[in-house]
C-alpha cells in the first residue's frame, strides 16, 4: 500500500478545504478538542491510501502549528510525507477518542473510522480523523 496522491475535500469539520496543506482558523469545536484558548491557525491535510484496485483508506488531520518544532513545521508545510513519522522522532503519543465501525450490513461497504487526537507532553498537537474500508473502493465519493 502506498499513499498516491492527497485528495482535497469540502470545509466541513471533518475534511479540510480545497487546498492541500491548507492553513485555516480551526473550528470551534477543534479548538475546544485541542484545548485552544481561542480560533488558531491549523494545517488542514488530507490524504488518500490506495492500492491498484481502489481505495483503502482516507484520513483528515489538523496541526497546531505553533506547538510543534520549526523543522517540523517546514517539513509539514512543503512535503508530502506522513505526518506521524514527522512528528515521531520527538515523541508523539495518541489517545484514541473513538473507534466506530460503519457496517449497513454489505461486507463489501463497511468501514473502521478512528478519530484520535496527537500529544506531545500534556499539549495537544494534532487531531487526526481515518477511514478504512474493508475491501478497496471505486468511488472516491464514497470517501468521504
Amino acid at each position: 500500500m502506498q499513499l498516491v496522491e492527497r485528495i482535497t475535500a469540502s470545509s466541513d469539520d471533518d475534511f479540510p478545504s480545497r487546498l492541500a496543506f491548507a492553513a485555516r482558523p480551526s473550528s470551534p469545536a477543534l479548538a475546544e478538542l485541542l484545548e485552544l484558548p481561542r480560533p488558531t491557525m491549523l494545517q488542514h491535510r488530507s490524504v488518500r491510501l490506495s492500492i491498484s484496485r481502489g481505495t483503502v483508506g482516507v484520513a483528515y488531520s489538523a496541526v497546531v502549528l505553533s506547538r510543534i518544532e520549526e523543522e517540523e513545521h517546514r517539513r509539514l508545510t512543503h512535503t508530502a510525507g506522513s505526518l506521524g513519522r514527522m512528528l515521531q522522532p520527538r515523541g508523539i503519543r495518541r489517545k484514541t477518542l473513538s473507534i466506530h465501525l460503519d457496517d449497513d450490513g454489505d461486507p463489501d461497504t463497511s468501514a473502521v473510522q478512528t478519530r484520535t487526537l496527537l500529544y506531545r507532553g500534556t499539549r495537544a498537537l494534532g487531531y487526526v480523523h481515518e477511514k478504512f474500508y474493508s475491501h478497496p473502493a471505486d468511488d472516491v465519493s464514497r470517501c468521504h
